[in-house]
């Protein structure tokens, strides 16, 4: 994401030819920063509720599902684990 920022940051800062690319570049970041903004807030929202799950995993030492934890982070995609495919129809049941 940095680069994508430095990108963004060698658009603004060039020479502006026309002013019509000024707005471009100037909405490009402005859509860029809110991009990044809501994928910090979602990424900050997933780590507290994996450090808060494990934390309730230790107080009960339940070190198999600590396990779990960790195979299920390292081994598959991460987007399963926040918005599985079988969410929903388990919770229609």
């Amino acid at each position: 994401m940095m680069a994508m920022l430095g990108v963004v940051a060698v658009l603004t800062a060039g020479p502006v030819r026309s002013e019509p690319a000024r707005v471009v570049s100037t909405s490009t970041s402005a859509n860029l920063a809110k991009v990044i903004t809501a994928s910090y807030i979602h990424l900050t929202y997933v780590y507290h509720a994996i450090d808060a799950y494990l934390e309730h995993l230790s107080q009960y030492e339940q070190w198999m599902s600590v396990e779990h934890l960790y195979l299920n982070l390292a081994y598959r995609h991460i987007e399963d684990l926040v918005d599985p495919s079988s969410g929903l129809p388990r919770m229609a049941k």
